[in-house]
């Protein structure tokens, strides 16, 4: 018997643009952070409103200096693909 299992959706990714936070000189570089099926950030950090600015791109793209570290987005991070 042969059972099709459906493919995972993609794990997509978007920019944290730094107008949007409280103090953009502390920290001088982006972060991308893992989007939901809402367009919420998998990790809550401020709502899904900074998202909008940006398109999702697939995650594996992000390189891995720049992703998210918080409880969220850490677990849902696939593995960079390298060049």
């Amino acid at each position: 018997m042969n059972i099709k299992q459906p493919e995972p959706a993609p794990v997509l990714a978007a920019w944290r643009a730094l107008n949007l936070c409280n103090h953009p000189e502390r920290r001088p570089t982006l972060c991308c952070h893992v989007v939901l099926a809402n367009g919420e950030p998998a990790c809550g950090l401020d709502g899904g409103n900074w998202v909008a600015a940006y398109t999702p791109e697939p995650a594996e793209r992000v390189p891995e200096d720049a992703r998210c570290q918080r409880h969220g987005c850490k677990e849902r991070w696939p593995a960079p693909v390298y060049k």
